[in-house]
């Protein structure tokens, strides 16, 4: 009874000890690719609060380049800066106070795509038909394998676990192909029957096509479905693919969800000012959008239905624009 006083005891005269306890897994985090007008870029951290509020948290310092590309490892201590110009990817380390430049790795390639796995990196070259398996250490790239995929352009490079391994879906820009490829085997554990893989394979100006790889079979079946959208930009796929988030040229975002397994239908259509850009992801129940200019930073909340609400607003330097978002 002593110990259990003690305890009451403290969380009321000390209620931000208890809080932070608690919101420490309410928290996540994006990071941002941020240019300006001098050939420099910075990377500046936010946190997702539950409740989708962002606030601004960790900052790197100037750096020289225009690099295109960042990508956060699973562990969310390290990301790495592709710049396929100077034929460089910089890892940097996430400290408690700041983002930390680690030394720049020089390549023989221009690197493009980029995926982080364990303590390795994946990159594909730019507009090219190989990927290379990169392990760093000494401050040196070494290559530990290299996949070469003939006729096509690697556009885009995911890490996914299917049939009981993780490999990587590779995306075509020429001829729409989906390519999985195996990268080390996983456990024994059996994988559920729900986990299939939805990727979006083509966004167009006419229509987004929507690839599903399922586990029905041993090799999995890709099955696709399209849906008819004019100037359509970019895509977010959420809940196994049962809900759809466009944004278009036109400063309109369309939600799809899926019926019956079958057929999507519009469920919600917004136009703001504001909107406009190609950069947005997802990141728990909210969609994270870049908007105006790529100097605003708009989150919505996800409903049950699929529809958002606004829930959060950041504005950074009007002189800056955000070129990349990613989530750890």
């Amino acid at each position: 009874m002593k110990l259990v006083f003690v305890i009451m005891l403290i969380m009321i005269t000390c209620p931000f000890a208890y809080a932070n306890t608690q919101s420490i897994n309410n928290i996540n985090r994006i990071f941002c690719l941020i240019n300006n007008r001098h050939h420099q870029y910075k990377i500046i951290m936010f946190k997702v609060h539950h409740s989708g509020f962002l606030g601004t948290s960790l900052s790197s310092k100037w750096l020289e380049g225009s690099p295109q590309v960042i990508s956060v490892g699973k562990d969310g201590r390290r990301l790495y800066v592709a710049n396929a110009v100077s034929k460089t990817i910089t890892p940097f380390i996430v400290m408690d106070h700041t983002l930390k430049e680690d030394h720049k790795i020089h390549l023989k390639f221009s690197p493009w795509c980029i995926a982080p796995y364990k303590n390795d990196l994946f990159s594909s070259s730019l507009m090219g038909s190989k990927i290379y398996w990169l392990n760093f250490s000494h401050h040196k790239a070494s290559i530990v394998k290299i996949f070469y995929i003939h006729k096509t352009a690697i556009d885009k490079i995911n890490i996914t676990r299917l049939d009981n391994r993780y490999g990587l879906l590779v995306n075509s820009a020429i001829n729409n192909k989906l390519i999985y490829i195996p990268i080390v085997k996983s456990d024994n554990k059996r994988a559920k029957k729900d986990e299939n893989y939805w990727h979006v394979s083509v966004v167009n100006p006419r229509y987004i096509r929507i690839k599903n790889i399922s586990k029905d079979s041993k090799y999995g079946k890709i099955s696709s479905r399209a849906i008819h959208l004019k100037n359509a930009k970019s895509v977010i796929i959420r809940d196994n693919g049962k809900f759809v988030y466009i944004m278009t040229n036109l400063n309109d975002m369309h939600i799809y969800r899926l019926i019956n397994g079958k057929d999507y239908k519009q469920v919600q259509n917004l136009h703001y000012k504001k909107i406009g850009s190609n950069i947005m992801l997802s990141i728990n129940h909210y969609l994270i959008i870049a908007t105006n200019g790529f100097n605003h930073i708009y989150s919505y909340k996800i409903e049950r239905s699929g529809e958002v609400d606004i829930a959060s607003h950041k504005k950074i330097n009007s002189n800056l624009y955000i070129s990349y978002i990613v989530s750890s």
